[in-house]
């Protein structure tokens, strides 16, 4: 099974009201969606995402190589990574238990 990670530029608002401030700004965030049991299916699914003008970035992994970067850590990963990791250990799990 395979999970997808994609890193995507998402426009945001800022809050400001005021005169000569900017209203919004773009923000890089990085997505995980699956499972996909085949690599087949995964990779079409990873073409298609990377097709968008949004996404910056995408790329597959497999179940042993979710579990091999969350052995290594929080630390090595940093948050944002770390809860997509979690994230995709979850699904992965979800789809397996069926």
């Amino acid at each position: 099974m395979f999970v997808l990670f994609t890193t995507r530029v998402v426009k945001h608002n800022t809050g400001h009201t005021e005169k000569f401030q900017p209203r919004t700004a773009n923000r890089e965030d990085t997505y995980v969606s699956g499972p996909f049991l085949r690599l087949g299916h995964a990779c079409a699914a990873a073409s298609k995402a990377l097709g968008t003008h949004t996404c910056l970035a995408a790329w597959l992994m497999s179940k042993k190589q979710v579990e091999d970067a969350i052995a290594k850590g929080w630390s090595h990963h940093g948050g944002g990574m770390w809860q997509n990791l979690q994230r995709a250990k979850e699904l992965l799990d979800v789809k397996e238990g069926e």
